[in-house]
């Protein structure tokens, strides 16, 4: 499996147009990725402009149709712009897990 974490902050007054991308880019993953076991966005509790994505594929393959999807550049195209700086993506090793 392949795990990815990433995380962005949203530039001020841009928090629910971010929101509203996140659910439609969601749904189309959620339509489209078998291969892509979880996909998951949170907010932090103290700072809603501070987001992360939890994601967890099936392998390689599907970490790859996700990243080559339609959907993706146009949620990058339009997600991007509204950040502060460019989302940190982290690939993630599991420790232990219940």
């Amino acid at each position: 499996m392949v795990h990815v974490m990433v995380q962005f902050r949203v530039k001020e007054g841009h928090v629910q147009e971010a929101e509203k991308l996140i659910r439609n880019f969601i749904a189309s993953i959620r339509d489209n990725e078998p291969g892509t076991i979880a996909y998951q966005s949170f907010q932090f509790n103290h700072d809603i402009h501070e987001f992360v994505h939890l994601m967890c594929f099936t392998g390689e393959d599907a970490d790859e149709k996700h990243k080559d999807s339609p959907y993706i550049k146009q949620f990058v195209d339009t997600l991007y712009p509204l950040c502060e700086s460019e989302p940190r993506f982290h690939h993630l090793g599991l420790v232990a897990e219940k």
